[in-house]
């Protein structure tokens, strides 16, 4: 499912999130990505946590249908020599609040991550581009999750309206 709610919030279900771990240094991230892109899947969000002692972490959600390529992506990278292990978190939605300032981003961010922790909703991963922020949940408590975001005031969220 893929829809718009109200003016500014969008919601797209059926999202994987992939959590890559490696004590490889950060030479494995453009390989996955080259081989993940070779099989035209899109990625929608990338997280890079900074190294810690040698592990490298790197977070990123799909498609859900694209779980296969994704995989034979990883396949193919542990086959050229890279050492890593990961984690596939299936049925998330994600939900994108459109119109969002770069000027009141970390605010709307710190604002969002309050009311979804109010109702004990613990977001897999938050993004944020140009004028947008993007929170992927587990689908199980989508409702529950819009229903919180439809509370943030004007001023909470610096649109007008969600």
């Amino acid at each position: 499912m893929e829809a718009d709610i109200g003016d500014r919030l969008h919601i797209k279900d059926n999202i994987t999130l992939i959590t890559v771990y490696s004590n490889s240094g950060t030479g494995i991230i453009p390989l996955i990505f080259n081989l993940i892109a070779q099989r035209g899947v899109r990625v929608y969000t990338i997280t890079f946590a900074f190294p810690y002692k040698s592990e490298t972490i790197i977070s990123f959600a799909v498609d859900g249908d694209c779980l296969s390529p994704v995989m034979s992506a990883m396949g193919e990278a542990k086959r050229q020599g890279a050492s890593f292990f990961y984690r596939v978190k299936t049925d998330n939605a994600g939900i994108t609040l459109n119109g969002v300032g770069v000027s009141s981003k970390t605010d709307t961010v710190a604002r969002v991550l309050e009311k979804l922790l109010e109702a004990d909703i613990c977001p897999g991963t938050v993004s944020t581009d140009a004028d947008a922020l993007s929170v992927f949940v587990d689908e199980a408590v989508l409702p529950e999750a819009i229903a919180k975001l439809k509370t943030l005031s004007t001023d909470e969220k610096g649109v007008d309206t969600v």
